[in-house]
């Protein structure tokens, strides 16, 4: 008897754990809690009916029904989690999605109005829609998808829809709509007459506009596409753009983007043809002049963020205070009395919402009041927020490295940094690691999924400084031994060691597009250094006394520092 115990007090515990998370007057479901439930054991049926009564604290995707299904999730709770996320989701519908939400179960009338109120993000690749169907799409959806699809019809496409029995009348709309990528010959429309269309179909052939399939353009994300001279429209956050619907012959184009060198393109288009373009776009040498210098501080400026549409600069010092700037103009916008004696850190959340702040305890300000949303119990030396803005990192004088759910406030890992103090901690930008330095001199990475942490670094006496590339291959440490090192992410291996620096280095940025890396340091200098090469470009001054926070804006037209001497410089891109 006395081994089931244990498990007698498990089942109590998840029964008293359910009647609280069936309870619709708590707060919507965090993803992290539901998977907890979900490992725990929780009855998928019941988790089902919280779901529907409590709503959901986060975005549904594929890789949320995904981590479900691992975690043991049935088909009840799937189909639940996907029709609430479903009816709160506002983008355009990922093919990955669309595929969970039909294998969860979601009715097809409800993903049918989704894909006609939300569009679509992706070309129709051939044998998707069997595929949805044989995991149990009904006509519904799959109408939806194929009036959503923009691309021309081929060949092959109106064979299948007139084998299939789809009218004719139908197919003639969507020839109309979308348009042939083919030039149809007499022996294919005897072929079709033969598998029964009529003459509203033929006749919509003989008469509709010939369109290249598609043109699909990978370069930078936000990259401008053009056409002919017309802007067409910008490259997405994945850099990648599709050209529907451009009439066969002769067309320039033209790709850009800020300080890069534009692409350019003659192309000559036959019917159906569907051509993929690579524009890889060669930035410009980094160039940086001082636009403003912000009013004196005192104590000295620890650390310095921008907001994610780059207007605003926030900047934490050493008399207590969170300052907020406008970028373009240099003036003050808000004056903050947020820690004493010191604020070590300051961060914009992601979406901007949220700004966090470290000294005594880390705090979280609602960036449209200024006003405390919570608070982290932890007297934090650095923090840093995840890319998708669920979790925040910090690092302290106790030497752990704590994770927190934003959304709740709630701890959810923690792990030993040091032996004395954290000094320095980053998230990897596909959320898969934390990365923390400190007094003893070492990097340390913990994979976030399993807990594990990667061996040690060393990183040279106190690591004062951890930062990832944005493509997250690269790690980067400054530390007192006056130098920086880059660290293959994957492999742990220490790939450039860049000296220059005649005193400890205390602070390092990348720049946006991971070309570029930014040393401060106690020696009043910044150093701009190639990240491929290794090579030190040049060096900034303006500064008179130690380098402690730096920081690029988001669209890359502004590079911010701040130092000892009590100033903040604020440089702008002039290439």
């Amino acid at each position: 008897m006395a081994c089931a115990r244990p498990a007698l007090i498990v089942l109590l515990l998840a029964c008293g754990s359910f009647a609280q998370v069936s309870d619709s007057s708590q707060n919507p479901l965090t993803r992290s809690e539901l998977q907890q439930l979900v490992a725990g054991g929780t009855d998928s049926q019941q988790l089902a009916q919280a779901v529907t009564q409590r709503d959901l604290a986060f975005e549904v995707t594929a890789s949320v029904l995904q981590e479900l299904r691992q975690g043991g999730a049935q088909p009840v709770l799937l189909k639940a989690v996907g029709t609430v996320g479903l009816g709160a989701g506002r983008g355009s519908l990922s093919k990955d999605l669309l595929r969970e939400l039909v294998t969860a179960g979601v009715d097809s009338r409800e993903l049918a109005e989704a894909v006609q109120s939300r569009g679509i993000e992706f070309v129709l690749p051939a044998g998707y829609l069997a595929e949805l169907k044989a995991a149990g799409a009904q006509e519904s959806l799959l109408k939806a998808l194929r009036d959503a699809n923009p691309v021309p019809l081929t060949r092959d496409q109106l064979h299948m829809l007139v084998a299939g029995g789809v009218a004719s009348r139908r197919i003639a709309e969507l020839v109309s709509r979308r348009g042939i990528a083919f030039r149809p010959t007499d022996e294919f429309l005897a072929s079709l007459r033969a598998a029964g269309a009529d003459s509203t179909l033929l006749d919509a052939l003989r008469s509709a506009k010939q369109t290249v399939s598609a043109i699909v353009v990978r370069t930078l994300p936000n990259a401008e596409i053009w056409s002919d001279g017309q802007l067409l429209g910008k490259a997405n956050a994945q850099g990648e753009y599709v050209i529907y619907e451009l009439p066969v012959g002769p067309h320039s184009l033209r790709v850009s983007a800020p300080h890069h060198r534009a692409y350019e393109q003659s192309l000559s288009l036959l019917p159906g043809q569907s051509v993929e373009v690579n524009a890889k776009l060669e930035a410009t040498a980094l160039e940086l002049a001082p636009a403003h210098k912000l009013a004196p501080f005192g104590g000295g400026v620890l650390s310095l963020t921008f907001s994610p549409d780059s207007r605003y600069l926030a900047t934490g010092s050493g008399d207590g205070t969170v300052k907020i700037w406008e970028v373009a103009s240099g003036r003050t916008v808000q004056t903050l009395a947020s820690h004493r004696p010191i604020v070590m850190r300051v961060a914009f959340s992601p979406d901007g919402r949220y700004l966090a702040t470290a000294g005594e305890e880390v705090r979280l300000l609602d960036a449209s009041t200024w006003q405390e949303v919570r608070s982290f119990a932890h007297s934090g030396a650095c923090l840093a927020f995840s890319r998708d803005g669920h979790l925040l990192a910090t690092g302290g004088g106790d030497g752990k490295v704590r994770l927190w759910e934003v959304a709740t406030g709630r701890e959810v890992r923690n792990f030993t940094g040091d032996k004395f103090s954290v000094k320095a901690v980053a998230l990897s930008p596909d959320g898969r690691y934390v990365a923390a330095g400190g007094i003893e001199g070492s990097v340390t990475l913990w994979n976030l999924a399993t807990g594990s942490s990667i061996p040690a670094r060393t990183g040279g006496p106190q690591v004062e400084a951890v930062a990832f590339s944005p493509a997250g291959g690269y790690l980067a440490s400054g530390s007192r031994d006056k130098t920086v090192r880059l660290w293959e992410v994957e492999s742990g291996r220490a790939v450039k060691t860049l000296t220059g620096h005649s005193h400890w280095v205390t602070v390092l940025a990348f720049s946006p597009d991971g070309k570029y890396l930014v040393s401060g340091s106690w020696d009043n200098a910044l150093k701009l250094w190639d990240v491929a090469s290794g090579r030190e470009l040049r060096t900034l001054t303006g500064h008179s006394g130690g380098v402690m926070a730096l920081a690029f804006s988001p669209d890359s037209e502004y590079f911010a520092s701040g130092g000892f001497d009590n100033t903040t410089l604020i440089w702008r891109r002039v290439d």
